[in-house]
């Protein structure tokens, strides 16, 4: 059986990592907007409800609660984190995004990143998902972590694979690369006959693709950052982006690049 429990929230003090950061499980950040279900798929992987699900639709901070599971034998570290969501009128605060983000970065730079599992619903793709996929890709991890794309809501899909074979061209117009892809339902479904879910197969299913996913994608040896330089160089970019976001460029420089 799967386990799974609350081990860190940012905003508590927690003491520094030992020398031995390297024997801690894998972390691996699972991030994307909210409402897209990253709570719901933690305890699917999880096997039990460990991760509060959230009705609000919108988000402008970096909060991350961090999970332990067990997948093949293997102890992980799950981050649900919050990512860029678009406010309003397209833009976030700085100071409480940056606050937030070095949070998170601060938990994770003596122990490392083993995986990125960018999670999206099925649907038009926006603008805000090329953001976040930089932020966390190309910003946080310098593009020398996996990162891989779980796409959930696909349950009344007739095949979930078929989304991908669909879609996958658009996230190469938009110049984001991934290891691996799952398309999956993060839901059960109301009870029908027999006492089974409406769509049990398909959670069932998705339980065991997204499961390998992060078995197959972890690094073996965590990715560190190199020096201090890190946070800086992550705090003076987002407040560029932020600077952006504000004066109306956001659409021109993490828009649809390719059509």
């Amino acid at each position: 059986m799967h386990t799974a429990h609350k081990l860190t929230h940012p905003r508590e003090k927690s003491l520094p990592a030992s020398p031995r950061a390297s024997d801690k499980p894998p972390n691996v950040i699972i991030f994307g907007e909210t409402g897209v279900g990253k709570s719901s798929l933690i305890n699917m992987i999880a096997g039990t409800a460990c991760a509060a699900v959230s009705s609000a639709a919108v988000g402008c901070t970096f909060e991350s609660i961090s999970y332990g599971v067990e997948l093949s034998g293997r102890h992980y570290r799950l981050w649900d984190t919050v990512g860029l969501n678009e406010g309003g009128h397209g833009s976030i605060s700085a100071d409480r995004a940056i606050e937030s983000l070095q949070e998170l970065v601060l938990n994770l730079q003596y122990e490392g990143v083993s995986l990125l599992v960018y999670c999206i619903r099925g649907s038009r793709l926006r603008d805000i998902v090329k953001i976040n996929y930089d932020l966390f890709s190309k910003m946080i991890c310098a593009s020398e972590v996996p990162i891989v794309v779980v796409i959930t809501g696909l349950e009344n899909e007739d095949n979930m694979e078929d989304w991908w074979t669909d879609n996958f061209v658009d996230f190469s117009k938009r110049g984001m690369r991934f290891a691996g892809h799952a398309c999956i339902t993060t839901m059960k479904g109301k009870i029908v006959k027999d006492g089974q879910h409406m769509f049990e197969e398909e959670y069932n299913q998705s339980v065991r693709l997204v499961q390998k996913l992060i078995t197959r994608h972890c690094l073996d040896m965590s990715w560190k950052p190199d020096g201090s330089r890190w946070l800086e160089n992550i705090v003076e970019t987002m407040r560029q982006m932020c600077t952006e976001s504000d004066s109306g460029r956001q659409a021109q420089d993490y828009g649809q690049s390719g059509g």
